[in-house]
């Protein structure tokens, strides 16, 4: 019962990160935003940390919660830094 219980896990997982591939594909094919990119990932990653038990999801919850414009923001001040 464990084996098939946990067959359907991976075979959920594997699905997830299909969807997840199509959808990065399909958006930059359609020339989705950056913006759009990155909130489509930001939900994906959260979907998965529903999987995880309540003191784990909550941190996992707050490590994707991140506003893209806070994120964009960090990124242009490392993207200086390099150069």
């Amino acid at each position: 019962m464990a084996l098939i219980s946990a067959y359907k896990e991976l075979i959920l997982e594997l699905k997830m990160k299909r969807m997840m591939v199509y959808g990065l594909v399909f958006s930059s094919v359609m020339g989705c935003s950056n913006q759009q990119v990155y909130n489509a990932i930001q939900e994906n990653r959260k979907v998965e940390c529903m999987k995880l038990p309540v003191p784990e999801y909550e941190e996992c919850m707050q490590d994707y919660s991140r506003p893209y414009d806070e994120y964009e923001q960090e990124r242009k001040k490392l993207k200086q830094q390099r150069y």
